[in-house]
């Protein structure tokens, strides 16, 4: 009967289909030793933990593999010992949250990673708020997701990039906010856009390119129009121009220094990748009778900013000359330095490697400390074998070479370390 009914149409049918009996679907979590399913709301199930995970993973590998730095990273130790308005040719904002992460992990390379990744999953959040603004959350988390597969983003941000993990995040962010502004139009989402943008001019000059096109964009729109005449929109960029305002003087003030382009003169293409020997050099030095606190005057950046993550309290810098200066403002930089050391009251390091030192380098950092002695000095050397976590070199390779000159400080300031 229940089939016979079941196979014939019309409302005679119904009463017949009502009394069939109900099957209740199998619950998966009902059969013996099933796993119970992840709930929607569980923390786990949402992307952007994932997104967490990845980037936390990402800095526990990067701590373990290497206390070696990259160029920009090291460039982030020397400028972040202390608060600028500018650092020579970038803009300040990256350097700033860098000087804040070293005031709680100390200038350490756990403190360059934990700042890069956190921005990277910054990035990939922001993409999938924009992303949800037009696409849905699953749309919006493909939209992150695939950001991966960009080279600059999935892999070299990873390698050695600052400033422009930082922008690409403020893009992300800039973005969102205008599209949240133009479907939902409101003063305070377009002030936030303002800030965001403001930040995006303070993490890399090339933003101006993003905010002029997004700025296009929203006024061919009658939406955008319609939202700056009435609705706020001329916010966005009024707090922009204020929050950039002091960094625009300072590089309106030493626009010579901003403009030289130091990164693309610096050839590092033949920097070692891994660290050859760094491990034990701090080591070595301070069995020379280095104290771990006196000035430490490097022949190249990079050197300079390895050296203070191993030595936090010392106060690091490098002294070169770039291409088409004079040599002799090696020998101004190194004195300059020495005589900073000598009113504190500390000792001064000079230290150079092999693989980055200039011709003559250490003649000219000698200069001066020649003369006041009226004799040479010759720089000791600190030879150690390249190795790296997962690989020891042959013994045919020739050792990393530092050359070093110690001046203890003539008075040893309190507390010094022995």
């Amino acid at each position: 009967m229940a089939v016979d009914c079941a196979l014939r149409r019309g409302p005679a049918c119904r009463p017949c289909v009502r009394a069939l009996p109900s099957f209740a679907p199998m619950n998966a979590s009902a059969a013996p030793g099933a796993l119970a399913p992840i709930s929607p709301r569980s923390p786990i199930a949402h992307p952007l933990a994932w997104l967490l995970a990845i980037a936390l993973a990402h800095v526990a590998v990067r701590v373990s593999v290497s206390p070696a730095l990259k160029w920009d990273e090291a460039e982030q130790m020397l400028w972040s010992q202390q608060l600028a308005w500018g650092y020579g040719a970038q803009p300040p904002l990256y350097t700033w949250l860098q000087w804040a992460l070293n005031l709680v992990f100390g200038p350490s390379v756990l403190a360059l990673s934990l700042l890069k990744h956190a921005l990277l999953a910054l990035t990939y959040a922001l993409m999938y708020l924009a992303g949800r603004e037009l696409l849905g959350p699953r749309g919006a988390w493909w939209a992150s997701a695939s950001m991966l597969l960009l080279p600059p983003l999935g892999w070299y941000s990873i390698r050695d990039q600052t400033h422009t993990i930082l922008v690409t995040a403020m893009t992300c962010g800039a973005w969102w906010l205008l599209l949240r502004g133009l479907r939902r139009p409101q003063p305070a989402t377009f002030a936030w856009l303002g800030l965001v943008c403001g930040l995006g001019l303070l993490a890399k000059y090339n933003f101006a390119l993003v905010a002029v096109a997004m700025g296009a964009a929203a006024l061919s729109l009658p939406e955008g129009r319609r939202a700056l005449r009435t609705q706020g929109g001329w916010l966005a960029p009024v707090l922009a121009l204020l929050v950039v305002l002091p960094h625009a003087q300072w590089l309106l003030a030493h626009l010579p220094q901003a403009t030289e382009g130091t990164v693309q003169r610096m050839d590092i293409s033949a920097q070692p990748r891994w660290g050859r020997g760094l491990r034990e050099l701090a080591a070595a030095l301070q069995a020379q009778g280095y104290d771990g606190r006196s000035t430490i005057i490097a022949a190249d950046p990079v050197l300079a900013g390895i050296l203070r993550t191993r030595f936090a309290q010392a106060p690091v810098g490098a002294c070169s000359a770039h291409e088409g200066e004079s040599p002799a403002q090696i020998t101004t930089c190194v004195a300059a330095a020495q005589a900073q050391a000598a009113q504190a009251g500390l000792g001064w390091l000079l230290i150079s490697r092999d693989t980055r030192l200039q011709p003559h380098w250490w003649p000219h950092a000698l200069a001066s400390r020649a003369e006041a002695n009226g004799a040479a000095i010759a720089p000791q050397h600190i030879r150690l074998p390249y190795r790296t976590l997962l690989r020891t070199f042959p013994a045919d390779v020739p050792p990393a070479d530092y050359q070093y000159v110690w001046q203890p400080p003539a008075v040893a300031p309190s507390g010094a370390q022995r």
